[in-house]
């Protein structure tokens, strides 16, 4: 590398203090494992073998014909039928004793006398004290009836009511269906009419199949999806019901980058969050300890660290690198980690500036590129599967990496940390996670939106944390504001939420398997990194650049996440 390319490595450095994640991908690279946020390792599939879904139907008992209006009018009875009775006694105790009262003379006087004046006449005189109670006993009743009237009608009016038995078809993708089993059995409980069917998907060609199925008369209700795909899914989400959650409601209580990512140009909500994830550095704790390194918390410092920790033979092959950065063949989440670091330098990624971007790819490719900066091969396995086998000391990932990190290898000691950032004073996430939606089209979608509504709920995010510890090391990450100090004992979880409040997404995210945006996204990065390293390259870097924030633009034109100039 030039000493130009080495200065203009080093203004991204000047400034540093960094953030995020990490991507990879190459179509010709022989894969060993496919990392995957279920938690577990999958297979690569042969040529001409297919995958298989896990169909699992969780209903429960119910009775025929009790609904929730049912219920509904129950309550009203235990409510008001106190006072009535109390009413009507207070009546039957009056009536007995006018009867036997002796009734007195029509005055003379009364010009128009009627029958059954006499008695209006007597009540009036001789039981006064109790038809005034019985008045009072009446406005009392009557101020009830009007505080739930005024309550009833401060409601929104869209209140989602179910009026019939409904089966609610769906889509998951990571969890099994024994993680779903009680929570949903929970909720047909409370729901009577409402029964859930839920089917774990397989990845393979998922997006694409999703997106076929939500054209079709027979599409699922309720689904899960990548939150980067909105821009492609919008015209087929249901938005939020205002009366399940208020838009103001939704950016208080989840983090703010769900609204940015899910919310449409008229503030319509398209989908609800069941976790939460983001960038944060992994590394080996263990190299660490024996060593003395201090974790790094700026840009600056990681390099610094990833030069001293690299081991070099005399050859200058690299026995030991100090991270998994500067190429995207064998990089998981390089995309990612070069949208941390453009977020990080303000670049606005639908509109790039392409100084700013050049800065931050020639930083990057300097990992590989710069021979006095040099930590990471092309030699070199998958980053996870390298890191696994303790041949890397630092990668940045999503915290369900660590799931497939310790079933490669359950004895390593693994270390998490907050993403480096270039300035700690105004610390920027990246963020890549799934979301839950609705299907527009389903005749059931009040239904569905009333169970992520359950699904969503504090107790219920905890009790599926729960399940989901109990086939794993820990639980998704929750994306409530208020539960993050639930999960700050949790070494491999806290780091990730410390700057929760300040992540940010584009569609430029690894391993969401959906063959559009993202992938094509990643296609692009590939190729101008490729540019970068090949040491016969010629073409300059402003020019790389160019092209490849023209391609971008471009995808994100054909796929609806900007319109197309005229």
């Amino acid at each position: 590398m030039n000493d130009n390319s080495q200065n203009d490595s080093n203004k991204i450095l000047e400034s540093s203090n960094g953030n995020n994640l990490g991507t990879s991908s190459n179509a010709n690279q022989k894969q060993i494992f496919q990392a995957s946020p279920t938690g577990g390792v999958v297979a690569t599939l042969l040529p001409g073998q297919k995958g298989f879904d896990d169909l699992v139907r969780v209903e429960s008992d119910r009775k025929d014909g009790f609904t929730q209006q049912d219920n509904l009018a129950q309550g009203k009875d235990q409510q008001f039928n106190p006072i009535i009775a109390k009413k009507s006694s207070h009546e039957i105790e009056t009536a007995n004793l006018v009867e036997e009262e002796k009734e007195p003379e029509v005055p003379e006087t009364v010009a128009k006398y009627k029958v059954g004046k006499e008695k209006k006449i007597k009540i009036r005189k001789s039981f006064l004290f109790p038809t005034v109670l019985s008045v009072l006993l009446l406005m009392i009743v009557g101020s009830f009836a009007y505080y739930f009237y005024d309550k009833e009608m401060s409601k929104p009016q869209d209140v989602p009511v179910v009026t019939e038995n409904v089966v609610l078809d769906y889509w998951g993708l990571w969890e099994p269906g024994s993680v779903l089993t009680q929570v949903i059995k929970d909720f047909e409980t409370l729901n009577p009419g409402i029964s859930v069917r839920y089917t774990k998907q397989s990845v393979n060609g998922y997006k694409q199949r999703l997106q076929e199925a939500l054209l079709s008369p027979n599409g699922p209700d309720v689904f899960r999806f990548h939150a980067s795909w909105k821009g492609m899914l919008s015209d087929s989400l249901s938005s939020l019901p205002p009366a399940i959650m208020s838009a103001e409601e939704y950016k208080s209580v989840f983090y703010p980058v769900f609204y940015q990512q899910l919310s449409d140009e008229t503030g319509s909500i398209k989908g609800m969050p069941l976790m939460y994830d983001s960038l944060a550095l992994i590394y080996n704790n263990k190299v660490f300890v024996e060593n003395g390194y201090e974790v790094p918390k700026t840009w600056n410092d990681f390099k610094a660290l990833a030069m001293e920790m690299t081991e070099k033979d005399d050859n200058g092959y690299i026995n030991f690198a100090g991270a998994a950065m500067g190429l995207t063949s064998n990089v998981d989440f390089a995309m990612d980690i070069v949208g941390a670091l453009a977020v990080q330098s303000e670049i606005n990624l639908y509109n790039p500036d392409s100084a700013k971007l050049a800065e931050v790819l020639t930083y990057y490719t300097d990992y590989y590129t710069n021979e006095q900066q040099k930590v990471w091969d092309k030699s070199f396995d998958n980053s996870t599967y390298a890191f696994a086998r303790g041949q890397v000391g630092m990668i940045l990932a999503p915290s369900w990496l660590i799931h497939d990190i310790l079933i490669i290898n359950p004895n390593m000691s693994v270390g998490v940390a907050n993403i480096p950032q270039l300035n700690i004073e105004n610390p920027v996430e990246w963020s890549t996670h799934w979301v839950e939606g609705v299907n527009k089209q389903s005749p059931r979608a009040v239904a569905a939106w009333k169970l992520l509504e359950y699904l969503s709920s504090e107790p219920v995010l905890e009790r599926l944390n729960v399940e989901q510890e109990a086939i794993r090391d820990f639980g998704e990450i929750y994306p409530r504001r208020s539960m993050a100090d639930m999960l700050a004992h949790n070494h491999y979880v806290q780091p990730y939420l410390i700057n929760a409040v300040k992540a940010v997404s584009y569609p430029l995210n690894d391993k969401t398997f959906d063959g559009t945006i993202n992938d094509a996204n990643q296609v692009a990065l590939e190729k101008a990194v490729d540019k970068i390293v090949n040491p016969s390259g010629i073409q300059k870097i402003d020019k790389i650049t160019e092209d490849l924030i023209g391609s971008w633009i471009n995808n994100y034109q054909t796929y609806g996440y900007l319109k197309k100039e005229k």
